[in-house]
């Protein structure tokens, strides 16, 4: 479920959120929830400025593969 809330602040609230690697099922992290403070005179101008990140029970799963790099490095 998402939620949106604008007041008392702009934030996302993302439930059950989940990052799987490229080409694969695979999940590299997941979170039972993330919440986004985001700031309010960016989005007036439809630009997006998140202020905070916020993980409820985060899980990463950072492999090294067998070329030697990690499973997260082609997310830079």
């Amino acid at each position: 479920a998402t939620r949106i809330l604008l007041l008392p602040h702009p934030e996302i609230v993302l439930n059950d959120v989940s990052l799987s690697e490229p080409r694969s099922g695979k999940i590299f992290a997941e979170a039972s929830q993330l919440r986004a403070n985001l700031a309010l005179w960016p989005l007036l101008k439809r630009q997006l400025s998140i202020r905070s990140l916020e993980f409820e029970a985060p899980r990463l799963n950072v492999m090294r593969r067998e070329d030697g790099r990690y499973n997260f490095e082609d997310l830079c």
